[in-house]
C-alpha cells in the first residue's frame, strides 16, 4: 500500500529497497515459510500424538483381556513401547509449539519496528490518519461546517 505522498510498503515478495517496509517485507518473506512449515510439523505431531493415544488405549484394553502371564508381559511391553513413543511425540510437539510462538513473536516485533521506524520524509505512519494523506478534510467532532 502506498500513500499519496509516496510513502508505503513494498508489495510482498518484491523486495524493493529504499522504501519503508521493504526490509520488513523481505524479512517476513523469509520467516513466513518457516512459520508455515513449523505449523505443519506441529499439526503432523498432533496427529501422531492422537494416533499413539489411540494405540495406548487399545493396548490398555488388551491388557484387561489378558489371561496368561506371557500375554500379560507382552501387553506391558507393548504398553511401554507406545508410552515411550507418546512421550517422544509430546516432547517434539512442545519444541515445535515453542518454535511457532518464537516465529510469531519475531513477526510481531518486525511489524512493530516497521511502524515505529521513520520514513525518509520523517513521517511516522501512526502520526496521522490515512484521510490526512488522501487529501480528505478531517472534521473535528462537534464542529459544524457551513457552505465554505
Amino acid at each position: 500500500m502506498t500513500w499519496s505522498n509516496g510513502v508505503g510498503r513494498s508489495p510482498a515478495g518484491k523486495g524493493e529497497t529504499g522504501r519503508p517496509g521493504a526490509e520488513l517485507s523481505t524479512q517476513l518473506d523469509l520467516v513466513q515459510p518457516q512459520l508455515e512449515q513449523s505449523r505443519q510439523e506441529k499439526e503432523a505431531a498432533d496427529t501422531q500424538i492422537r494416533e499413539l493415544a489411540t494405540q495406548l488405549e487399545l493396548a490398555q484394553l488388551q491388557l484387561e483381556k489378558v489371561r496368561t502371564k506371557a500375554d500379560l508381559e507382552a501387553a506391558f511391553a507393548d504398553l511401554d513401547t507406545v508410552q515411550a513413543q507418546l512421550d517422544k511425540e509430546h516432547e517434539r510437539n512442545s519444541k515445535l509449539q515453542e518454535r511457532v510462538r518464537a516465529l510469531e513473536k519475531e513477526i510481531r516485533t518486525m511489524r512493530r519496528q516497521a511502524l515505529l521506524r521513520p520514513s525518509s520524509s520523517g513521517y511516522l505512519p501512526d502520526k496521522h490518519p490515512p484521510e490526512f494523506h488522501r487529501g480528505v478534510p478531517t472534521l473535528t467532532p462537534g464542529v459544524l461546517r457551513t457552505g465554505d
